[in-house]
């Protein structure tokens, strides 16, 4: 799968500019995606696993990696919010 994010989001400019294309792990396809209302994105990948996209900022809104968090479950779906994670 592909992870697109709107650039340019502002309140003056709620709908943002065009479209940008986030770069995916390697060997890892999401098959679920939550993003938080303070800008965390995470997603579960089809093996179970759980990333986080690491370094997004008000300068770098897409981030610059993904960081795998360790689980010994498999995870099917994960929600967030700025306080929790549920999955």
């Amino acid at each position: 799968g592909r992870l697109f994010l709107r650039r340019n989001v502002s309140y003056a400019n709620p709908e943002g500019t065009d479209w940008f294309e986030v770069e995916m792990p390697i060997n890892h396809t999401a098959i679920s995606v939550s993003c938080s209302d303070n800008g965390q994105v995470w997603i579960v990948t089809c093996e179970g696993n759980v990333l986080f996209r690491n370094g997004i900022s008000v300068d770098l809104p897409w981030g610059n990696d993904w960081i795998e968090i360790s689980s010994n479950i498999k995870v099917v779906k994960l929600a967030c919010s700025s306080l929790n994670i549920v999955y």
